[in-house]
């Protein structure tokens, strides 16, 4: 559920309606001169981005490895040793 709820929050995030609202946001601050509202939500908004970005690159890495332990064991030629040696 998680998992699911973050890769839906990962697409839309790097959407471009995202930069829309973004845009809006601090255009919306500036002609409201309410700097302490966009403070508050680029904060908070920066801390939940922190770890959804990790997430993605976390799950990228690991399709990475899987793929390159997949031809590691298709090549006849390859040394077993190598796979699974990542941490």
């Amino acid at each position: 559920m998680i998992d699911k709820a973050a890769s839906i929050v990962a697409r839309a995030t790097g959407s471009a309606w995202a930069f829309v609202v973004a845009l809006t946001i601090v255009f919306g601050g500036w002609a409201l001169d309410r700097w302490d509202i966009v403070d508050a939500i680029a904060t908070a908004a920066t801390f939940i981005m922190m770890f959804g970005l990790q997430r993605s690159a976390n799950t990228n890495s690991e399709a990475v490895h899987k793929k390159l332990d997949e031809i590691v064991r298709a090549e006849p030629e390859a040394d077993d040793s190598v796979r699974g040696i990542e941490p």
